[in-house]
């Protein structure tokens, strides 16, 4: 995640939903129900096709008006993170 041109796209083996503004990812290989936050929904519920750190930054500074510093500190964090858990993949 330390790359900012490293792509990440949701992971096939999950299922999520939207409810109530909220984005919640099932993981079944990990037995686990992700919440994400108000970033990471509006992040994940925009991943049509592979996004980048830097592409999901643009997007923050935009919907959130956040700085850009803050914003691709904030999104290398997510992209890592949701990968970790099993919710995004590299793709």
């Amino acid at each position: 995640a330390d790359d900012v041109k490293t792509k990440y796209r949701r992971s096939p083996k999950t299922a999520g939903r939207l409810i109530g503004g909220t984005a919640y990812v099932v993981v079944p290989k990990k037995s686990a129900l992700v919440k994400l936050n108000a970033a990471g929904t509006f992040i994940w519920s925009g991943m049509r096709k592979p996004v980048t750190a830097e592409e999901t930054a643009s997007l923050l500074c935009r919907e959130f008006r956040v700085g850009k510093r803050k914003a691709l500190s904030d999104s290398k964090r997510f992209l890592a993170s949701m990968e970790k858990k099993g919710v995004l993949e590299k793709a």
